[in-house]
C-alpha cells in the first residue's frame, strides 16, 4: 500500500509503524477470540502448539523484513531522484554542448564520436 503514496514523510511512518506493530505481534503469542479460533482450528487439525507459535512468529518476522525493504527501496528512491536532478544540471540537450574539466577527455571524447552525434544523442 505505501508504494502506492508520493508523500516522503508519511510512507516513512507509514513502514515504521509497520514494523513496529509487526514485532508486537512477533512478542505476542495468539490472543483473543481470533487467536483462540485459529488455536483450537489447528489444533484439530492436529498440529502442535508450539509449531503454530512458530509458523505465527515467522510470519511476522518475514512482514517486518517486507517493511524493511520498502525503507530500503524508499531511501533508494530518494538517491536516485536526487542524482537524476544532478545528472541534468546544466544539460543543454545534446552531447555537442557538454562540457569537460579536462580539455584531453574532450578532445578523446568528441574523436572518438566523430560524426555520430545524433545516434550519441538518441
Amino acid at each position: 500500500f505505501s508504494l502506492l503514496i508520493d508523500n516522503d514523510m508519511l510512507r516513512r511512518i507509514m513502514h515504521f509503524v509497520g514494523v513496529v506493530l509487526c514485532w508486537i505481534c512477533v512478542a505476542h503469542n495468539f490472543g483473543g477470540v481470533f487467536g483462540e479460533f485459529m488455536e483450537s482450528y489447528y489444533r484439530d487439525e492436529g498440529i502442535p502448539r508450539t509449531v503454530l507459535r512458530l509458523v505465527h512468529r515467522c510470519y511476522w518476522l518475514l512482514a517486518s523484513v517486507a517493511f524493511c525493504v520498502m525503507e530500503v527501496d524508499r531511501i533508494n528512491g530518494i538517491s536516485t531522484v536526487s542524482e537524476a536532478e544532478e545528472l541534468r544540471q546544466g544539460y543543454e540537450g545534446s552531447i555537442q554542448y557538454a562540457k569537460c574539466s579536462q580539455e584531453a577527455d574532450a578532445v578523446s571524447i568528441r574523436r572518438e564520436i566523430g560524426d555520430q552525434v545524433d545516434k550519441v544523442d538518441h
